[in-house]
């Protein structure tokens, strides 16, 4: 079911300043910057996540809720909800992402959060369809 780790997630007070010691430091690539957090890549479809710490636009709880939390790649996120739905507090049902992939958010029992992941292939990768000749 787990396939690997494929984000950490930052709180940050001032995310354009933690994003810039990531990128500008440490020379990770900005692959998503948007108002409210900067997707670093960490490599091997890993991502570092900087999210400022208030109650966004997503609905994420505010600063009391977490400061860090993780994602984790999934064959099937709607699989790994219904699976998980008792266990599992799921503030939201599974999505599409505009950045490429599916994903749904819980919290496991202690509140920590969890983000499952389910990578979709690019339209680069995707192969195209073929249409059959008529006989």
């Amino acid at each position: 079911m787990i396939k690997g780790l494929f984000n950490v997630l930052i709180k940050s007070e001032n995310v354009k300043k933690l994003a810039s010691f990531y990128s500008g430091k440490l020379g990770l690539a900005v692959k998503h910057d948007c108002p409210d957090c900067v997707g670093l890549d960490l490599g091997n479809s890993q991502w570092l996540i900087i999210h400022k710490d208030d109650k966004g636009p997503s609905g994420d709880p505010g600063p009391s809720a977490f400061r860090v939390g993780f994602g984790l790649l999934v064959d099937d996120v709607d699989a790994v909800y219904k699976k998980l739905e008792g266990d599992v507090k799921f503030p939201w049902e599974p999505a599409d992402q505009e950045w490429g992939v599916r994903t749904v958010t819980g919290f496991d029992p202690e509140g920590h959060k969890i983000e499952f992941v389910q990578e979709k292939p690019s339209a680069k990768s995707a192969k195209p369809k073929t249409k059959r000749r008529p006989q």
